[in-house]
């Protein structure tokens, strides 16, 4: 009866990417301990990476009305944000930045939302302030390819491609079997207008472990429908 045990069997097989096996142990943990804040976010976070973004929606309100933590907020925006309902996914990322306005990720997600519903300028100067907050964290660690990779999607979405291609390359170089280093490059190179490489790139993301249900929901990747070698990629499982 001890939840503790079932929440560590979870994060051992959601580290192992087994996302529905680790759902079932954070059920466990939620029904020995309902108020377990983190025992709802973990459950969250499986289904989201299961692509059950409705369960995901659920168990991450749950975990807000128990306590109220950014993370929780910019979980439910992305469960909005794939699942389509924009005005609802701002509406939580920007309770996620009123949280820790400090967190260029929390910016960064709202601008997406903004720009995905039509909002540019809004979406330009969350990009603009995450960008700023964003080089400030890179000054501390330059050598950080995940921090490198954050920064070359803003550059790309504020329209400056040669920085953010040249800091894509560096991630690349860094950490060259990390999924999410093909998965911003995908985005990258298509913001920049390279949709071969793009489609490649998410190839590669997928066979290295990338959800393959988080690129079938991606806004930024929508208009890829139209390649069959995309509809391959997100129709693999």
């Amino acid at each position: 009866g001890d939840s503790n045990a079932y929440n560590r069997l979870g994060t051992f097989l959601y580290r192992a990417g087994r996302y529905g096996e680790a759902a079932e142990q954070y059920q466990i943990v939620v029904a020995l301990n309902p108020d377990n804040m983190n025992g709802h976010s973990n459950l969250g976070t499986s289904f989201m990476l299961m692509g059950e973004f409705e369960l995901a929606q659920r168990a991450f309100e749950k975990a807000i009305e128990i306590e109220p933590k950014k993370v929780s907020y910019g979980n439910l925006g992305l469960m909005h944000y794939y699942l389509g309902d924009f005005d609802a996914a701002i509406g939580s990322m920007e309770q996620a930045v009123e949280l820790e306005p400090n967190d260029y990720l929390a910016r960064s997600n709202l601008g997406d939302a903004l720009w995905i519903s039509g909002d540019h300028d809004g979406a330009r100067r969350a990009y603009e302030t995450a960008l700023t907050m964003a080089s400030d964290v890179f000054a501390v660690n330059p050598n950080d390819p995940f921090t490198m990779m954050d920064l070359a999607w803003l550059h790309a979405m504020l329209g400056n491609s040669s920085e953010a291609l040249e800091l894509m390359g560096r991630a690349s170089a860094l950490a060259p079997d990390d999924p999410y280093t093909h998965y911003y490059d995908s985005l990258v190179r298509y913001r920049n207008g390279d949709t071969d490489g793009a489609i490649a790139a998410l190839g590669m993301a997928v066979n290295r472990g990338y959800p393959v249900a988080l690129l079938a929901a991606e806004p930024h990747l929508e208009s890829l429908r139209v390649h069959e070698r995309f509809r391959e990629i997100i129709n693999a499982d």
